[in-house]
């Protein structure tokens, strides 16, 4: 894996780090003065939002003239116009992905309850409108970044495949930290690595995951 790449796992974890301190911000906050859990919810979310956005900057110059080192980077790029249909396609794919493996995981379980993380997501939503820019458009390009290009791509380099799209999505899976939906998560990683293989552009994956998390989001702003 080149030295880029090295580099943009390390601004991704500094992200979650710094991401994280926006709590403990809020708590020092609090001591000086005044502050609803709902005033701090959205404080929070915005220190997030911040951070996601200056990092998802910091990436894409990392990305700028990056070296083809993967097995997947120095493969023909399918063309656009066909690409295009992997993304329609590749959304049906995913829900129906999500369904199946949602379906597996209630049957292990005895029941199906809403994702932790997601009603997380939610909640913080509903209270600060603006996270959408996070939910939809910032986190799915980090997280495409991040589990297909480079670690998913570097896997490539050392494994068969079908085996480094199965660690990667493992790795995404358990990341979100929400073990109840690990298959339906770990589903989800196989389905947008596929997309990224079968069409060699990060932004096919990007696209789909994008598209993906929108519905979901509108689906849990209509419920509330």
């Amino acid at each position: 894996m080149n030295k880029r790449y090295w580099w943009i796992l390390a601004v991704y974890l500094i992200i979650q780090i710094t991401s994280s301190l926006g709590v403990f911000c809020v708590m020092v906050m609090k001591q000086f003065r005044p502050v609803s859990d709902q005033q701090a919810n959205v404080i929070v979310s915005n220190w997030s939002i911040g951070i996601f956005i200056i990092g998802a900057f910091i990436v894409l110059l990392l990305l700028r003239n990056a070296p083809s080192t993967t097995y997947i980077d120095r493969q023909p790029k399918m063309a656009w116009t066909k690409s295009i249909w992997f993304i329609i396609g590749g959304v049906f794919v995913a829900f129906i992905t999500q369904a199946i493996t949602s379906t597996i995981t209630a049957i292990i379980n005895g029941g199906l309850e809403q994702s932790e993380n997601t009603a997380n997501l939610m909640g913080v939503l509903f209270e600060n409108p603006l996270f959408i820019v996070l939910i939809v458009f910032v986190a799915p390009f980090l997280e495409e970044i991040i589990f297909r290009k480079v670690i998913f791509g570097a896997l490539t380099n050392k494994m068969p495949v079908a085996s480094a799209a199965l660690v990667s999505a493992v790795i995404f899976a358990v990341i979100h930290f929400d073990f109840s939906y690990l298959l339906v998560y770990t589903g989800m990683g196989l389905v947008f690595a596929y997309f990224y293989y079968k069409t060699k552009r990060i932004y096919v994956s990007y696209a789909i995951h994008m598209l993906m998390n929108a519905v979901v989001a509108l689906a849990g702003s209509l419920q509330n």
